[in-house]
């Protein structure tokens, strides 16, 4: 009897206990369906609602896979960027090989955003491209369009224009289906943007006709980025009446914050209203940190009204801004093309399997030497698609080497080129130039800073940089108007060179120093060659090594013979 009873009570607490443990996962489920409804409105709800979800509770991999993937939902909602994959590790290992095409969706778009947020572009394209397989079976238009955004805008740095515009017609076809219609609209302004990229007007024209057909719905920030558009699109048709457009634009959107006054610069700039130009840049900047093209515009428009010091400042900025933005996914192209190809070519793999295990499955005996044959085939087929991988693969890494080392050799020249610029400004501050001197260097900055400002592009151009090649290396052409110059204004110095067996070159030469230019300063702008010529014109004028310098004593003959 007491054996009887002791068995019931264990059956009873068991029975208790079972039942308990079901009720609280079905509290748990119910608190991350309700999280999941407040995701999109209100977000900071649902963070809140899972951070009170005891972890210890989620007793199977399928509850802490669904916890770990709306946490990080909820995370990234609440703008909290998270940089690596600890929280979002459950989902990630579980949804590999369960769940719908909506949660791998998910995961997959989410580990991408981690490696976003961490600065690992690479990665992210990687995990952005594999979310793009379940695409087509999920439900969720909302997911997908924020992916393809999401890869709008790693191929922006990279300047791939026709991807960019490839994922902003994805998302806006997304978000469209979604009805969400905000959104929509905000991504038919990139579409917009990729569209005069490629300098395709009429498409551009297209989709920003579409965007005006919802005018009465739009708000100030879309009416703004619908006129900024136009302003570009204008520009780009030669129809560009800026001060009429400009003006219609500010009435229109009259909080000065929401106006992109890059555009309103850009388009002063071309109608070459370079002070309102100027003015517009100010506004920029009482609402915006200064970005690349910021600092383009501005080095363009402050060239063009002769502030070379500060057009050279903002060029350099510029510079400095693209080569960071632009050096750390350099090497990361053909690994981005790779990883698309090698997840199309493991799609069509696995659906080629399949569907020789269902002819196998029907006609395993009757089919079996042709089946064997086609595996053979395939495999050579793959063997092939490989070599040819690999050589193409080859042929890009040459490629994208050249193209580096050509575009370094582009980005050298141009520093130089803005050294040079401040070089000769500096020189000009010194009252005791003569005019003619200062008119040689005057025309040089000129010839400089036009072709800077007419050549500053972010990207590379073969023409362009043969072109500042034979800009920078016509030096002569400098040193000899400076030498004629001194020949005008004193003769006497230029015969006592002359007697003394110096060539024309080497006269221009120390005419340089004569007009005030330090050994450092030349030295700087004649580049290697400066110390051999220096030595020749000691020898030629019986200077040792231990006599004074040679600044020093052209001056003290200039002073001496005069005129």
């Amino acid at each position: 009897m007491k054996m009887k009873s002791g068995i019931r009570i264990l059956t009873i607490a068991l029975s208790l206990l079972i039942t308990f443990s079901c009720r609280n996962i079905e509290k748990v489920e119910e608190q991350m369906h309700t999280a999941s409804g407040y995701m999109e409105q209100q977000p900071e709800l649902a963070l809140e609602l899972l951070d009170s979800i005891d972890c210890e509770t989620l007793s199977t991999r399928k509850a802490q896979a669904r916890h770990a993937l709306l946490y990080s939902m909820a995370l990234d909602k609440n703008y909290i960027d998270v940089t690596n994959d600890s929280i979002l590790s459950p989902a990630i290992k579980y949804y590999k090989n369960h769940g719908t095409a909506d949660d791998k969706l998910l995961t997959y778009y989410y580990w991408g955003r981690i490696a976003m947020n961490a600065g690992d572009y690479e990665n992210a394209l990687k995990r952005f491209i594999s979310a793009e397989q379940y695409v087509n079976d999920a439900h969720e238009h909302v997911a997908a369009a924020r992916l393809y955004k999401a890869q709008m805008v790693i191929y922006q740095y990279s300047y791939e224009s026709s991807m960019i515009l490839e994922a902003a017609q994805e998302a806006a076809s997304h978000y469209l289906s979604a009805k969400d219609t905000t959104r929509y609209i905000n991504t038919l302004n990139d579409v917009v943007a990729g569209h005069l990229h490629r300098q395709d007007t009429a498409a551009a024209r297209e989709s920003l006709n579409e965007i005006k057909s919802y005018w009465s719905i739009l708000t100030p920030r879309q009416v703004s980025n619908w006129y900024s558009a136009e302003l570009f699109l204008n520009e780009f048709t030669g129809q560009l009446n800026a001060e009429e457009m400009i003006t219609e634009y500010l009435a229109a959107v009259p909080d000065s914050s929401t106006v992109r006054w890059l555009s309103v610069a850009n388009a002063h700039y071309y109608s070459g209203e370079y002070e309102k130009a100027i003015d517009a840049l100010k506004e920029y900047s009482k609402y915006e940190k200064p970005e690349a093209a910021y600092y383009l515009i501005s080095g363009h428009t402050n060239a063009e009204i002769g502030n070379y010091l500060q057009a050279a400042h903002s060029y350099g900025q510029y510079i400095e801004l693209t080569s960071e933005k632009n050096g750390a996914l350099f090497e990361s192209d053909i690994n981005f093309i790779k990883e698309r190809y090698e997840a199309q070519l493991r799609i069509s793999r696995n659906r080629f399997i399949l569907i020789i295990l269902a002819l196998c499955a029907m006609l395993l005996f009757m089919t079996s030497i042709l089946v064997m044959n086609r595996i053979k085939q395939v495999k050579l087929e793959l063997r092939v698609i490989e070599a040819e991988k690999n050589a193409e693969k080859i042929r890009h890494d040459e490629e994208m080497k050249k193209t580096k080392a050509e575009a370094d050799k582009y980005a050298d020249m141009y520093g130089n080129a803005l050294a040079e610029i401040e070089n000769l400004n500096e020189t000009l501050q010194n009252t005791a130039l003569d005019h003619t001197v200062k008119m040689h260097i005057v025309e040089r900055l000129n010839l400089l800073n036009k072709f800077i400002a007419s050549n500053m592009t972010p990207y590379f151009s073969k023409d362009a940089a043969n072109e500042l090649k034979q800009l920078m290396n016509d030096k002569k052409h400098f040193i000899e108007s400076t030498r004629i110059s001194f020949l005008i204004e004193h003769p006497q110095f230029i015969h006592y060179l002359k007697k003394r067996g110096l060539s024309d070159s080497e006269i221009g030469y120390c005419c340089l120093y004569a007009m005030g230019l330090k050994g450092k300063d030349i030295s700087s702008y004649m580049g290697n060659g400066h110390y051999k010529l220096s030595s020749m014109i000691r020898k030629k004028l019986s200077l040792s090594e231990h006599d004074t310098n040679l600044d020093i004593y052209l001056r003290q003959i200039l002073a001496k013979i005069g005129s």
